[in-house]
């Protein structure tokens, strides 16, 4: 009998172990601004967009590659909410295989960790949140489909950065930026949303395997230029395809993978008179 209690207890052991998840505060890691009065973020914004700011050290420990699940209280989930994520590491869309080039010279790849899974209590929620080389980038989209999106608010590369949780319909509206856009004004390449492909092959998935889209990736110098960091440039590209290939694997069965990424810089800049505009107007 006693054989038996100990595999049965090594087996409850294994099992509970898989399972377990790591259990995080937020409040470890992120630090909300305490009023209106101090935050940059504009008046229009003030009820659809809060500002935070992320210790990096310790958002790149709660966040390190590894783990099998994790749940973090307190995090911000909205403008005016504070919610509890369950996350699990996201399949990367990059590989040994990508390529990186800044300019003429070919580079190492950015540094990317990538969680996704629910708010509790919120059933059908989803969450993305990228650890994208110090910076936070993330969404959270609530079981009602409202969409927020988590972005770093300026260039910084201090240990404690800030960021913004704000609407994503407001926070378009006050940039005046399309929902998403790729392209210049010379040539544009817009990425057809999920909702326009059920619109013209159906509202039935294409395949019932996991269908691969392979993508090279060229992005402008104006692109360098709001953030003045290659690697915070490609760790953006990155982290953004991860949201978009969330949306793409649940709704439509089908996934990315980044071949290679071109970065062009003010020190070699694109070729192109006119990048950043909206090519449907």
């Amino acid at each position: 009998m006693k054989p038996f209690s100990i595999l049965l207890a090594l087996v409850f052991c294994i099992s509970t172990g898989t399972i377990a998840a790591k259990e995080i505060n937020a409040k470890k890691f992120v630090s909300m601004t305490p009023s209106s009065s101090g935050s940059k973020i504009p008046q229009t914004l003030s009820t659809a967009a809060r500002e935070f700011s992320v210790n990096v050290p310790a958002f790149a420990e709660a966040l390190k590659a590894g783990q099998q699940s994790i749940i973090i209280n307190d995090f911000p989930i909205s403008a005016t909410e504070m919610g509890t994520l369950q996350l699990s590491p996201v399949r990367s869309i990059v590989d040994a295989e990508t390529e990186w080039f800044v300019g003429s010279k070919r580079v190492a790849g950015p540094n990317v960790v990538a969680y996704r899974g629910t708010i509790i209590g919120e059933p059908n929620s989803r969450v993305l949140i990228n650890y994208a080389a110090g910076d936070m980038v993330g969404c959270v989209i609530h079981s009602d489909g409202a969409k927020y999106v988590i972005s770093p608010y300026s260039a910084s590369t201090s240990v404690d950065r800030p960021h913004v949780i704000g609407e994503e319909n407001a926070l378009r509206k006050e940039h005046n930026a399309p929902a998403f856009l790729c392209g210049t004004e010379d040539i544009g390449a817009d990425l057809p949303s999920v909702s326009d492909l059920k619109k013209k092959y159906g509202t039935e998935i294409l395949s019932t395997r996991l269908l691969e889209v392979e993508v090279l990736i060229e992005c402008t110098d104006e692109f360098y230029r709001l953030r003045n960091d290659e690697e915070k440039a490609l760790a953006y590209v990155v982290s953004l395809y991860n949201m978009v290939n969330m949306i793409y694997e649940d709704e439509a069965n089908i996934t990315f993978k980044i071949l290679g990424t071109q970065l062009w810089t003010t020190e070699e800049p694109d070729e192109y008179p006119n990048s950043g505009i909206d090519n449907r107007k």
